[in-house]
């Protein structure tokens, strides 16, 4: 599939030729579902990190300009963020079938995707960066999406919002506390916010034993600069998950409460790590797209 065409399954032979010996399944001719969505395809964008050492790649979703105007836009910025996972890439499901991106945009806002340092299919050395410190290089190229998107012109630098789940709701996090002068908003789902609290054998390869690494994991704690939290933040969390446990939302609630941090708090006691019933997913987009107007004013 590309970002233009839905999976196309076809026999070929291994001589080079370009023609099928058999078609076999086309989504987008075969599904009436896909024409009846009317989804918009992403273009593709490269910008430089803020320190000028790598390039980074992104996707850009823009609302109707016939219905919203030229923009600029509030934007949404949608991450994952962690190793393993590339983000932006030219495939069908992944992008334009991002049913969420779909219906903020349907809603006027922009969207943009980054790939920042620590994600997949860039190599090694890449991917590496991030070692034993995460959550700095990461925020800093999400960070620079941001300012890319109102160098183009199409978002409003007053109301800058991050949606993830996962590390992406750890990202959402770190952007939230860490650039507060960038983020005004955050939806963070399933966040690990203590990595000395998640699944050993995935930490310990990304961040070393916390024995040796005593400062870094303190660093990389979404827990560290709760303090400084200025914008909306809007936590979920299934009360299920065995991924990502509750016990990491637990403290950070603790950790807000301490503050004096005011969030909102969306629980789904049936789910586990990302809400799978299709009235609890439904349920969850509206309650997103309601938390990022009034948190932006729109």
């Amino acid at each position: 599939s590309t970002v233009d065409h839905p999976t196309i399954v076809s026999l070929r032979s291994l001589d080079g030729k370009d023609e099928a010996l058999l078609d076999i399944y086309d989504a987008g001719s075969a599904d009436p579902r896909v024409s009846l969505l009317n989804l918009k395809a992403p273009t593709f964008h490269t910008f430089p990190s803020t320190d000028q050492k790598v390039t980074l790649q992104s996707a850009v979703y823009l609302p109707d300009e016939s219905i919203y105007g030229p923009g600029p836009y509030p934007l949404v910025v949608a991450t994952y963020g962690g190793p393993h996972v590339q983000y932006v890439c030219n495939t069908w499901g992944m992008m334009t079938a991002d049913l969420r991106t779909q219906y903020l945009c349907e809603n006027g806002f922009a969207v943009i995707k980054v790939d920042n340092r620590g994600s997949n299919r860039r190599g090694l050395n890449f991917e590496s960066q991030i070692f034993g410190n995460m959550g700095e290089l990461e925020v800093a190229d999400q960070a620079a999406g941001v300012k890319y998107a109102i160098d183009q012109g199409f978002a409003n630098p007053d109301k800058v919002a991050m949606i993830g789940w996962s590390y992406g709701g750890y990202m959402a996090l770190k952007c939230l506390s860490d650039r507060p002068d960038v983020f005004h908003a955050a939806v963070s789902g399933a966040p690990v916010t203590d990595w000395t609290l998640y699944d050993s054998a995935y930490t310990e390869r990304y961040m070393d034993l916390p024995s040796l690494n005593v400062e870094g994991y303190q660093k990389s704690s979404a827990l560290s600069k709760v303090e400084d939290i200025e914008g909306s933040l809007m936590l979920c969390h299934g009360l299920l998950d065995e991924n990502v446990l509750f016990r990491q939302s637990a403290v950070l609630i603790n950790k807000l409460i301490e503050h004096q941090k005011a969030y909102e708090l969306q629980l789904f006691p049936s789910e586990r790590h990302g809400p799978r019933r299709p009235q609890d997913r439904a349920f969850l987009e509206e309650r997103i797209l309601s938390f990022l107007q009034r948190s932006l004013n729109l």
